[in-house]
């Protein structure tokens, strides 16, 4: 579609008085059942606007462009195209839509038929519908089959969620038998906010994590801005003793070539 039409539709929209507003609605109904990138575009470009003047969207839209939006949403995400399920899975986001996490399951599993667009639909979905995310994303954290980037993506969702059920409880039972960069994500996640930090110490505490994650800089500026009281202090206790990471590396390294197996 031409940029040039987004543009329009977003001029008018966005400075439209109470007696010209209803023209807007007009002009893009014109574009309803056409080319799908266009509706697309014509429809993101109104409530963007809409949004710019306060309307919530897509809750104070027009119940048939709310209606409309969806139903371009649902074709899209279960497209054939690449291009419409990526520009579907943005739609979704620019306008909110909710109703979306209907298909971005679909479309975030690992039966998908475009994996690489997995990665911005769970974030999509996280955003769209937090409670519908939950389960999607604690079951793609959880599985070892997964590969290690997607499920670093479903702990930032996680925790950009924290306040749904369910959602600390994920983070915390995936830790303990998560890959090192994936207990590393799911660390700086839960030290993200102060109950999910201290989540973290007591999964330490418990030893269930290794406490060099404590260590790692990502991981310990969030604990420190959490909120714990003597956070330093804490973190410094659990630390305590372990020797350096060079220092551990030449152990293992020793070990290993002590071990029968390499004799």
């Amino acid at each position: 579609p031409s940029p040039r039409l987004g543009a329009y539709l977003h001029h008018a929209a966005r400075y439209a008085d109470d007696a010209t507003r209803p023209q807007v609605y007009t002009t893009l109904k014109q574009y309803a059942g056409g080319d799908l990138a266009i509706q697309r575009t014509a429809l993101t470009a109104v409530a963007r606007a809409e949004a710019e003047r306060g309307v919530a969207v897509p809750d104070g839209l027009p119940e048939e462009v709310r209606d409309w939006s969806r139903a371009v949403a649902e074709v899209s995400l279960g497209a054939d195209s690449m291009t419409d399920v990526r520009e579907g899975i943005q739609f979704a986001r620019d306008l909110k839509l909710r109703r979306a996490s209907r298909w971005l399951p679909a479309v975030a599993g690992k039966d998908a038929r475009f994996g690489g667009l997995r990665h911005a639909a769970l974030e999509t979905l996280a955003e769209v519908d937090p409670p519908a995310a939950v389960a999607v994303l604690a079951e793609v954290l959880t599985s070892a089959e997964e590969n290690a980037n997607l499920r670093r993506t479903a702990a930032r969702s996680l925790a950009a969620v924290h306040g749904e059920a369910g959602a600390p409880d994920a983070l915390v039972a995936a830790l303990k038998t998560a890959p090192s960069p994936v207990a590393v994500e799911i660390a700086v996640a839960l030290a993200s906010w102060k109950e999910g930090a201290e989540a973290l110490l007591a999964e330490v505490d418990a030893g269930r994590a290794t406490p060099r994650l404590l260590a790692r800089a990502e991981v310990k500026d969030r604990l420190l801005r959490a909120g714990l009281p003597d956070a330093e202090a804490e973190i410094a206790r659990r630390l305590d003793g372990l020797p350096a990471e060079d220092e551990r590396l030449a152990e293992l390294t020793a070990f290993e070539q002590c071990s029968p197996v390499h004799q």
